[in-house]
């Protein structure tokens, strides 16, 4: 089987490069300018939930076509992938397209186009940008009692594991890139050194590659960064 990589968002905030480590916004059908934080909604789309609400996603719930990201204290951004909560990224078109033509995660996701403003109405997006909701995971495809574990440190309360690799169940066709919705990959999609080495070539900004070794102990790391001092 072919080597798998992780990706991982950067750890510094590189805000004035346009590669912030988080972002304060909303999403939003229509922009208002009195009241930019304020988002309007015209159906419960934002409240889906694949466990609860099935899948596909029913009309109702389905994202629309069109939607704003309204970022608050934000200057720029140049990242070509991004993501804050599981299973919603934010990507340029060049990344979708690289999904597209290289029929990854089909059937996956759904797609709204991202208009990106700051609060003042000022367009920060220099590329065109998609929202991406993932809606079908990848977990199953795992044999996850018979996969290494690092267990994380509960000091900081969290009480996850670490896999240094993954066992998949017998018969299945490993798929070149996966998005597993488990809390040490929920930020994180995986992909084979195939897909990896084509995605460097295309010189995509948002994210570097670790091998499963080297996540688990960079995400430690960042864990003991972040740990309260005693």
């Amino acid at each position: 089987m072919n080597n798998l990589f992780v990706s991982l968002l950067p750890f510094e905030d590189d805000n004035k490069s346009g590669l912030p480590a988080h972002i304060y916004r909303i999403y939003t059908e229509e922009f208002n300018p009195k009241q930019p934080m304020k988002p309007v909604y015209s159906t419960d789309w934002l409240f889906y939930m694949p466990k609860r609400d099935g899948v596909p996603v029913p009309e109702n719930l389905r994202l629309p076509p069109n939607l704003f990201m309204v970022c608050k204290g934000l200057r720029k951004i140049t990242f070509d992938f991004y993501t804050q909560e599981a299973g919603e990224w934010v990507v340029s078109a060049d990344f979708l397209n690289f999904l597209q033509t290289n029929n990854l995660l089909k059937e996956h996701y759904e797609i709204s186009k991202l208009t990106i403003l700051t609060t003042t109405g000022k367009n920060l997006g220099e590329k065109p940008y998609f929202l991406l909701r993932l809606f079908k995971y990848d977990n199953e495809l795992v044999d996850w009692e018979n996969c290494p574990a690092i267990d994380a440190d509960r000091k900081t309360g969290i009480n996850f594991k670490f896999y240094p690799d993954l066992s998949f169940h017998s018969g299945v066709k490993v798929p070149e890139m996966l998005f597993i919705n488990q809390i040490a990959f929920k930020h994180s999609f995986i992909v084979n050194d195939n897909i990896k080495s084509l995605m460097e070539k295309e010189n995509f900004v948002g994210f570097d590659f670790y091998t499963l070794p080297d996540f688990a102990e960079e995400s430690q790391k960042r864990i003991d960064y972040f740990k309260p001092k005693t």
